[in-house]
């Protein structure tokens, strides 16, 4: 399950910067096309309310910097 946990890192980092750079995409339009980018499977239905459970990108924590997740583990990876 490491290249799924992979991918939805990058799909939810993907979302968030998306989020924040096009303000005239409804975020449920916004949420399937980069779900389809990244995963070959239907977007099942409990991923369709991401926006009201991903809140680190809407509190002060990580607004448009969700990807610093990742790059910090892979900087670790480097450095181990």
């Amino acid at each position: 399950m490491a290249a799924y946990d992979l991918l939805w890192q990058c799909f939810l980092a993907t979302f968030d910067i998306e989020c924040y750079a096009s303000i005239k995409t409804v975020w449920m339009d916004l949420s399937r096309h980069i779900f389809q980018l990244y995963f070959p499977i239907p977007m099942d239905r409990d991923h369709f309310n991401l926006p009201c459970s991903f809140t680190q990108i809407f509190s002060e924590e990580y607004p448009a910097a969700y990807y610093s997740q990742k790059w910090g583990e892979m900087v670790a990876a480097d450095v181990w």
